[in-house]
């Protein structure tokens, strides 16, 4: 049995190695950006749920900074496993472990925080007659054909399981599809905001194998999920529809679609009429940062309020 210790958020987190188990280091940067906001102060008398918690580490560390009561969920039963583990090497004992597929065995209602660092990939590995076992840990940062799966749950139950002015604080991403997190946002919540924002590159070897299916979906809705960027940091994404060749251009967060055709690149508005050709010069401007620019995504992380 390896155990590692992980310096965050003024504590040492020690965590058991399991290579089933998604690892943790995605939510230290969400732990990184509590700790300097001061979410993590004055949790004593809180409640804290974890949802999706992996190793456990979003709870423990709140634990370890004095949260009255932590309970931990995950879908992976070798996850809830090793969280329970974990808890017990930082010394915390009365921690809640619950395995269960998002809400479904999650029965309090009065939390006063829900953490969440939702996976966000869309099916690739996951077998699906069989979800709840799955032979490639990268699976498990899988959910659902669009990647939503546990994310529009949390959006759409977690105020269920909150006090009134209880909070919900999430990671999100554009590979996500950013305008839905919003829209959703603003329809079943209202009291909302982003408390962290960045850029991240695409890592080819990991993020890769998805390329295709994030690009299918923003060809769809027009939300860029990811993106690639001109001389002038604007993002573009460059695509086939039908196997037609299109663009997707964001110019002061409105995306424009261009579409290939006989006489140019034009755009296109809902009657079918053009209105407006890429320039020549624009064109090969953007097909050299195409050949330069790597890919791109944004990292959001959310707080939502129940009012």
């Amino acid at each position: 049995m390896t155990i590692q210790t992980i310096a965050l958020a003024d504590c040492q987190v020690k965590l058991q190695h399991n290579p089933q188990v998604w690892s943790p280091f995605s939510a230290t940067e969400i732990l990184q950006v509590l700790k300097a906001q001061g979410y993590l102060d004055n949790l004593q008398h809180s409640h804290v749920l974890d949802f999706g918690t992996g190793s456990g580490i979003l709870g423990i560390a709140l634990g370890l900074a004095g949260a009255a009561s932590i309970t931990l969920s995950d879908y992976c039963e070798i996850a809830v496993a090793i969280a329970a583990q974990n808890a017990k090497h930082n010394g915390l004992e009365q921690i809640e472990v619950i395995h269960s597929d998002r809400f479904t065995q999650v029965q309090r209602q009065d939390y006063d925080l829900i953490l969440c660092n939702p996976p966000v990939q869309p099916w690739l590995y996951t077998d699906l007659t069989d979800q709840s076992h799955r032979q490639r840990v990268e699976a498990w940062n899988e959910a659902g054909a669009d990647g939503r799966l546990v994310l529009d749950s949390l959006l759409l139950e977690a105020m269920n399981h909150l006090k009134v002015g209880g909070r919900l604080i999430t990671a999100t991403s554009s590979r996500h599809g950013y305008a839905k997190t919003q829209h959703l946002l603003d329809v079943y919540w209202g009291q909302w905001r982003e408390i962290y924002a960045v850029e991240q590159p695409i890592v080819p070897d990991y993020h890769g194998p998805y390329l295709k299916s994030w690009q299918a979906m923003q060809a769809q809705d027009l939300d860029l999920r990811v993106y690639q960027k001109d001389e002038q940091g604007r993002p573009f994404a460059f695509y086939h529809q039908a196997g037609v060749p299109e663009l997707i251009t964001l110019e002061n967060e409105t995306p424009t679609r261009w579409q290939q055709g006989n006489t140019g690149w034009q755009t296109i508005t809902i009657d079918g009429q053009n209105t407006k050709t890429l320039t020549e010069v624009d064109l090969n401007r953007l097909l050299q940062a195409q050949q330069e620019s790597c890919w791109y995504y944004m990292y959001y992380i959310v707080e939502a309020i129940k009012t």
